[in-house]
């Protein structure tokens, strides 16, 4: 176990370009190049993890509290060099050392690496908490709001004429653009605020409107989704780890959070069977996790009832701890 973590902790290392101090979307096995020259295909969301990730590693004692400021200031302030468009502040999803513009400039994206930074501001305080909160200040994430009261988040701006693009509606990850929303005006008369309690809630559950957010059960586990099926279980987890929010609501933290894993475990309890084996080995009881990445069929976001491959995930089995209690 200890060897498989230090090994885990040596290739996740290779993710990110230490010249830079960003992040790279992917990082291939055996003689694939690290993160750097070879390799610059930087991603916003790997940012958020890896910001993220120092901390953790501070935490357990593996690195260096001073050299994990240093590495955490280095990212902050080469994040703004990240193509932004001009109009609302939303970053492009993927870009490269030229910092070339080589994707959509996603709404989601940006708050998971805002969301990531103000994490590891929290964790160190100091000079990195207020590079963190600067941050936060040069997006207008009410822009992704279509309203108050319209479910509607736009996931995407248009950089030649600032119009946002693409709807979806509650509940999925888009929760956290919602939030960051509300943490930039934070009174409860603002678009942001009054959005933020009508569709997510700070307290309870979600009053809702427009037919959203959707309660679907699965085994008697009261869901929450965005369409007829369920969604992705990385997405609650996703909320849980880089908000505040969804932790110290009661509803989300100790009633949907512990559902959503005891659902997810179910689903695997019925799709698998006693036959079922990994590398020989009997798996039944024993792996569950739908989350997003590669499986056979390339890259998809496995949920519950939709995973035609029987593809498990032992990420979100380790992120659903925080639900486990006495399981």
């Amino acid at each position: 176990g200890d060897r498989l973590f230090q090994d885990m902790i040596q290739y996740w290392s290779l993710f990110r370009d230490n010249s830079t101090g960003l992040w790279c979307d992917w990082v291939g096995f055996g003689s694939a190049p690290g993160c750097g020259e070879e390799n610059q295909r930087y991603s916003s969301a790997s940012v958020a993890v890896g910001l993220v990730s120092d901390c953790v590693l501070v935490e357990l004692g593996l690195l260096p509290r001073v050299e994990a400021e240093a590495r955490t200031l280095q990212t902050l302030i080469e994040v703004r060099t990240w193509p932004r468009e001009a109009f609302h502040g939303f970053l492009v999803h993927f870009t490269d050392r030229n910092r070339s513009a080589t994707s959509e400039y996603s709404t989601i994206d940006t708050a998971l690496l805002v969301a990531g930074a103000l994490f590891a501001g929290n964790f160190f305080g100091g000079e990195i908490l207020n590079a963190s909160r600067d941050l936060l200040r040069l997006t207008d994430w009410s822009q992704a709001l279509a309203n108050a009261t319209d479910p509607t988040i736009f996931t995407m701006v248009d950089p030649l004429s600032g119009k946002m693009h693409g709807i979806l509606k509650p509940f999925n990850e888009y929760y956290i653009v919602a939030y960051l929303a509300m943490l930039q005006h934070p009174s409860p008369d603002s678009k942001a605020s009054r959005y933020f309690n009508l569709f997510f809630g700070t307290s309870q559950k979600p009053e809702g409107a427009g037919g959203y957010p959707i309660h679907k059960e699965y085994h008697g586990y009261d869901l929450l989704t965005d369409h007829n099926g369920w969604v992705s279980s990385f997405i609650p987890q996703f909320c849980w780890f880089l908000t505040q929010s969804f932790q110290l609501d009661t509803y989300y933290s100790a009633t949907l959070f512990p559902a959503w894993l005891r659902a997810d475990m179910k689903f695997w309890e019925t799709a698998l069977t006693n036959s079922s084996e990994v590398w020989g080995h009997p798996v039944k009881g024993k792996v569950w996790g739908c989350g997003a990445g590669t499986t056979p069929d390339g890259y998809r976001a496995d949920k519950i009832e939709d995973n035609p491959t029987l593809t498990f995930s032992s990420a979100i089995m380790a992120g659903f701890l925080g639900a486990a209690g006495d399981l």
